[in-house]
């Protein structure tokens, strides 16, 4: 099944600072919700609606098991299906002429480099090359790139491109909240907070006889048959979304018959943030294969935890590679087989919810 997840209002996802009462007065939020929040969405509504109850969800459930109920992708749509931009993508310049323009960015390609002459505490295994601009260039990790450019991306023929830039596109609106004392109803001292709220919608241009809207919406890809209701809450402050099944004729799939491995060089793409244990996929366990990392370009990790509401506890606190993560790699096993793995989730950590899905390409040699 193929959902599209609308959003109806603001949503908040919080990040993983501290966010006590009387003690911290801001809380952030990220741009988009991790795989945890999707999974745990529809997961709880799904069992909610269906009467399904929690001592028999997790292990007796047929369809809402760990094992049976997986999201297999999840991507964005706007006037097109996108996934989030590789981080090897970096912007010379960008094009503000009108309000279109603005909202997207040209970006080109980082080129492989031998490491020469280099100082580093690291091990040499881990700096025989770096990623480096043909000049001065500005990185940023929420972009979504379309799926048609991220395939000829993965093909390696792609060295410049235009994406989304997610924070043009989605608008912060600051909550202010108090609490009040229950005898006197005036606000409780010290208890004056702010949240990030988010609002999946650009307004483009309005006129007297006509408003013109963008709205960024969620795809997920699951395997389910249980029926579901259309609105359901999402996020800290439990707002609403619409859930429809994609109204396309043609499911999201990114096409990489295309892609040849040529010279044992293969590169791995996150399009979903992944929790690896020992900070690198693990290829040889998930892939079957032997290879040696040459270069990879990963942004700032990010913390996930989250609430379990089946054993009334905190979960465990997991440091996440961000999504659009891009490792090098060099091999001298047969790289055929990657074809049948794309898609696959490498994440060590909840790879059923959706972390770690990747997409393996190739890439030119080094310049």
């Amino acid at each position: 099944m193929e959902l599209r997840i609308e959003p109806l209002d603001t949503l908040f996802f919080r990040d993983g600072k501290p966010f006590s009462m009387g003690e911290e007065t801001w809380a952030d939020s990220h741009l988009l919700p991790s795989p945890s929040v999707i999974y745990g969405m529809l997961r709880t509504a799904i069992a909610t609606q269906n009467g399904i109850g929690f001592e028999t969800i997790n292990n007796q459930h047929k369809q809402l098991g760990v094992e049976t109920f997986r999201v297999n992708n999840i991507y964005y749509y706007t006037e097109e299906n996108m996934l989030p931009m590789p981080l090897d993508l970096v912007e010379f310049n960008s094009d503000k002429e009108d309000n279109d323009k603005a909202m997207k960015c040209k970006v080109n390609a980082l080129k492989l480099v031998p490491c020469t002459a280099i100082i580093s505490k690291a091990k040499a295994p881990y700096i025989t090359h770096f990623l480096q601009p043909d000049e001065q260039a500005n990185s940023f990790d929420d972009a979504l790139i379309s799926t048609a450019n991220l395939e000829e991306y993965l093909c390696g023929y792609l060295d410049e491109t235009q994406v989304l830039r997610t924070s043009r596109y989605i608008k912060s609106e600051a909550k202010i909240g108090i609490a009040r004392q229950d005898s006197t109803k005036t606000a409780d001292e010290g208890h004056l907070f702010r949240t990030d709220m988010k609002r999946y919608h650009y307004l483009l241009k309005r006129t007297e006889t006509q408003t013109e809207i963008k709205s960024l919406q969620i795809g997920v890809c699951l395997a389910t048959t249980l029926p579901f209701s259309p609105l359901v809450r999402l996020g800290g402050e439990v707002k609403m979304v619409n859930l429809k099944v994609n109204p396309q004729n043609t499911p999201f799939k990114v096409d990489t018959q295309d892609v040849e491995f040529e010279g044992g060089r293969f590169k791995i793409y996150l399009s979903t943030p992944a929790i690896f244990t020992n900070g690198l996929p693990d290829i040889a366990g998930k892939l079957g294969i032997n290879a040696t990392l040459i270069a990879a370009c990963v942004g700032k990790p990010f913390a996930i935890g989250g609430f379990d509401m089946a054993t009334n506890q905190a979960k465990p606190m997991y440091k996440t590679v961000v999504a659009g993560s891009v490792y090098y790699y060099q091999s001298q096993d047969d790289l055929s087989l990657l074809h049948q793995k794309q898609g696959i989730a490498l994440s060590d950590i909840y790879p059923e919810q959706g972390f770690g899905i990747a997409y393996f390409g190739t890439y030119q040699n080094e310049q």
